[in-house]
């Protein structure tokens, strides 16, 4: 059965510290082992300079993207090391948190994520959620939406309006949760309604209850 765009319900989640808990720290004790003489700054800007935010539109090849990390931070040090190295930040998905999820699901008729990464982060991810729970982000949510597949990143608005012609919904009709304020208010700005995450706090059932509540008054 078709629904209409105007009463189309749609919940979209972010991926890294929402969903997927993130350790900065333990990058940063990654590289420093392939590069002790690496500056903290570096590392800690790594995933907004303007190369990873290149890469993360699918602008290099992942071939490409390793090259250039290891000549110009890690000489002599094989891909696969580096590799590791920049995946180890990304934690694991609970299972309390597909159970959560899987409960949210049914409060709406779209269930999205949508993420800033790349192709190196999802490969890492994915098979990690495969290995753990048996399933696929496809298999939890209706529509996976990667910045590296789109050509587009938040705080963009055209990723936005991409999502809502894909999901065939209207702005006000959608419930986006993201850890990052500029992501929050760009997708204000184009009518979403909005839920600011706190960075890396797990989803549980307090939060199922929250968002119901606040669905609640969304569509009624």
């Amino acid at each position: 059965m078709t629904i209409d765009k105007k009463e189309k319900k749609v919940i979209v989640f972010d991926l890294g510290g929402v969903i997927l808990p993130l350790c900065h720290d333990t990058m940063l004790r990654q590289f420093k082992l392939l590069n002790p003489r690496i500056d903290d700054s570096v590392i800690m800007s790594f995933y907004t300079n303007e190369l990873t935010q290149h890469f993360e539109v699918g602008g290099m090849t992942k071939q490409d993207y390793l090259q250039y990390l290891q000549q110009h931070y890690f000489k002599g040090i094989q891909l696969p090391r580096i590799t590791k190295a920049i995946t180890c930040f990304l934690g694991s998905v609970s299972r309390k948190s597909i159970h959560v999820l899987e409960k949210i699901r049914l409060l709406c008729d779209d269930l999205c994520l949508l993420s800033n990464t790349n192709p190196i982060h999802v490969d890492a991810y994915e098979e990690n959620f495969f290995l753990q729970h048996r399933l696929l982000p496809c298999d939890l949510f209706d529509y996976v939406f990667y910045s590296y597949e789109m050509g587009l990143r938040k705080p963009d608005p055209a990723i936005y309006q991409h999502v809502l012609e894909i999901c065939q919904c209207c702005p006000e009709n959608v419930l986006f949760i993201d850890d990052n304020k500029e992501n929050i208010a760009a997708a204000r700005l184009m009518g979403i309604k909005t839920i600011h995450y706190p960075h890396n706090e797990p989803l549980d059932d307090d939060f199922y209850s929250s968002i119901q509540q606040q669905w609640s008054l969304l569509v009624d």
